[in-house]
């Protein structure tokens, strides 16, 4: 689940929703999972969740895949991993959205990160469906978010390592 959309947030929804730790949490330690500089405030931080990503590589007949990828293999791995099969769901009602893969291809100039809805037809909760994704974090900086369609996309410019962890984060 992400931070509360309005009212209190806690340290501690900071700790579990964004940074996906234990123990002692600090601001300069969200700051950095949120890919922020200088002084941020609670207020900067509703609707947040966290993730870490173990990036793994795929090498097919056609095409080498870095980074997180579900669909190919799998390739590497996303915590939490809410629904035991390798994907990471935003919202945990059960009726959000999804983020599918966050890879870089072969070939390609820029990866991705590529959100849709859990399942066609379903109903996305008010404020948290893939087109009201309002900043995407990966590897401690923020990126560039690119078009917004039913399965929305953000493009960046980091290269993906073949191994190691990411931290990232999206915010609605």
């Amino acid at each position: 689940m992400p931070t509360p959309a309005s009212g209190t947030i806690s340290m501690l929804n900071m700790r579990s929703e964004i940074t996906r730790g234990a123990g002692a949490i600090s601001m300069s330690e969200v700051r950095t999972r949120a890919g922020r500089s200088g002084a941020i405030s609670f207020n900067q931080m509703y609707d947040c969740e966290g993730w870490v990503q173990t990036n793994g590589q795929t090498v097919t007949k056609f095409v080498t895949i870095n980074g997180w990828h579900y669909q190919f293999g799998p390739t590497g791995s996303v915590s939490p991993n809410e629904t035991g099969d390798n994907r990471l769901i935003i919202i945990s009602t059960g009726n959000g959205s999804r983020i599918y893969s966050c890879h870089q291809v072969s070939g390609q100039a820029c990866n991705q990160l590529s959100f849709s809805n859990t399942t066609t037809g379903t109903t996305i909760s008010s404020g948290y469906a893939p087109t009201d994704v309002t900043r995407i974090v990966a590897g401690n900086t923020a990126r560039t978010l690119g078009g917004t369609t039913s399965s929305i996309r953000y493009w960046t410019g980091l290269t993906m390592p073949t191994g190691g962890s990411l931290h990232c984060m999206v915010q609605f």
